[in-house]
């Protein structure tokens, strides 16, 4: 795999002689050495944790832009495992942003994906659908009458609802998405 290219001579010095010639003097061959010594060992963590190729070597080309600054910040004694600790570092926070992707698209979709809140122009005024919408979400099982309440009547967001009740996030979209099913049933004319 080739992600960069470097020229360079074979370097027989040790990884944490480079890192302190890269640190103290700025020598940037020091610092392609280093690349080009252990490029193959980041594509390869970074593929063992994304399981893509090729979010494997965008994650890698990320790497290798942002260890020139982790290399002077850091004090490196042993340099291969900090290597894989960073890596691994950085493909966990890849992983995470993209499930926090995956739930924020869900609660931007909700109302495509999941049945919409109940309308009821069937309803002669406003006290007539007030009353029959409370008396309808009182007959709804508890999960799914508190998880309503809490976000359509509280306003709050599905992560505060889930920790007020204590029920998972999943729990808690799956009691609103039953719940608005069963208040339509219940108020159709």
């Amino acid at each position: 795999m080739q992600l960069l290219r470097f020229t360079h001579k074979k370097d027989a010095r040790k990884d944490e002689e480079l890192v302190v010639i890269y640190r103290e003097r700025q020598d940037q061959s020091a610092y392609e050495t280093l690349l080009n010594r252990h490029l193959h060992t980041i594509y390869l963590e970074t593929l063992n944790y994304l399981k893509d190729q090729e979010e494997a070597k965008e994650a890698t080309l990320q790497l290798c832009g942002t260890l020139s600054d982790k290399l002077r910040k850091y004090e490196i004694d042993n340099f291969l495992p900090w290597l894989k600790t960073v890596t691994r570092n950085h493909c966990l926070q890849l992983l995470k942003d993209k499930r926090r992707l995956r739930i924020d698209n869900i609660d931007n979709e909700s109302d495509s994906i999941f049945v919409e809140f109940p309308t009821f122009d069937h309803l002669d005024n406003e006290e007539d659908l007030y009353e029959q919408l409370g008396d309808a979400v009182d007959e709804l099982k508890k999960p799914q009458r508190d998880c309503i309440r809490l976000f359509h009547y509280q306003g709050k967001s599905y992560e505060e609802v889930s920790e007020i009740t204590g029920y998972p996030l999943n729990q808690v979209k799956s009691h609103i998405q039953n719940g608005r099913l069963n208040l339509k049933k219940k108020l159709r004319p």
